[in-house]
């Protein structure tokens, strides 16, 4: 049997229904068993369950409804809240007016009450240029700073504002609406996003959780800040993509470091050298008489102060 036929065999019997929820999900185990030791079937199989693509894996506990079950007209808002987030998020993140609704919904298993989003395919690639390892989409980085922003505001971090507010106002609007829906309906969600050679991230978010995110894409009454001093990385987390900073002066703080900074973040981290570090932030006045002004900052350039000084040489 040639490799194509193989492969087209597997996957029709990937495919194929019994009518059994339960006996279905058996047969896809066994079949991802036989992929694992026949390097002909791996790319298929790799396509089939979404590994080779970036995957948003979320439960939703609903403690209204029974086991496994959860009311459809809200589940249907959820999920359009979430692809518009992410389509929102990608448009902030590139600086464009337009992006084609291109986020999936993945069914990974037959009988399954979760919701599992993936990235578009790859792209075609220009001139026949074979794509070396995985490329994330922009939508995979749109879902990954989307989790980030639910592990800030489950642990009410004091990045979260400034996380949220360097977004633009549709994606600030689509993550509250997202939000609004999962606190309303005091849901819990759960879950990973995978990305294709990269540690997963784990998703646990409380009706909690989702209304601090939602109060903090509110429109508040904020100002712009800016800060540049000198110091120390005390510390990187990919997780929630915030460094921890120690200033020559001043208490330490954390910091929200943009996708294509976190590089930079983790070398000084390791590094243990001062540094010099600009940063931008966000002054959060709450409503009315009552609370304090709260700061938060964003990373927008640093570097070693040795590079500085051997600038000047």
């Amino acid at each position: 049997m040639s490799g194509d036929s193989h492969a087209d065999s597997f996957e029709q019997a990937w495919i194929y229904a019994s009518g059994s929820a339960k006996l279905d999900r058996y047969r896809r185990r066994g079949l991802i068993a036989l992929a694992q030791q026949d390097s002909a079937l791996t790319e298929t199989a790799a396509r089939l369950t979404g590994a080779d693509r970036a995957l948003l894996d979320l439960h939703v506990d609903d403690p209204r409804s029974l086991d496994q079950e959860a009311v459809a007209s809200t589940v249907g808002a959820f999920v359009v809240r979430v692809a518009k987030s992410v389509k929102e998020i990608t448009k902030s993140n590139l600086g464009r007016e337009r992006w084609r609704d291109e986020l999936r919904i993945f069914a990974p298993s037959p009988g399954s009450v979760r919701l599992v989003f993936v990235e578009p395919p790859a792209r075609q690639t220009v001139g026949g240029l074979e794509k070396v390892g995985h490329v994330p989409a922009p939508e995979a980085q749109a879902m990954r700073q989307l989790v980030v922003l639910l592990a800030l505001a489950e642990t009410d971090a004091e990045t979260l504002d400034a996380a949220v507010f360097r977004l633009r106002g549709p994606a600030r609007r689509a993550v509250r609406l997202m939000s609004e829906t999962v606190a309303s309906s005091s849901w819990t969600l759960s879950g990973a996003l995978k990305v294709p050679g990269r540690e997963s991230l784990t998703i646990a978010l409380s009706a909690a959780g989702a209304t601090r995110l939602a109060e903090a894409a509110r429109e508040t009454e904020d100002e712009r800040v800016s800060l540049s001093t000198s110091g120390t990385v005390d510390g990187w987390t990919w997780s929630t993509s915030t460094m921890r900073f120690v200033p020559e002066a001043g208490r330490p703080f954390d910091v929200v470091v943009p996708q294509e900074l976190e590089g930079l973040a983790a070398q000084c981290n390791a590094a243990h050298g001062r540094v010099q570090a600009w940063f931008s932030g966000v002054r959060v006045h709450p409503t009315g008489d009552t609370g304090f002004a709260k700061t938060s900052y964003w990373l927008e350039r640093m570097e070693p102060e040795a590079d500085l000084f051997e600038g000047h040489q």
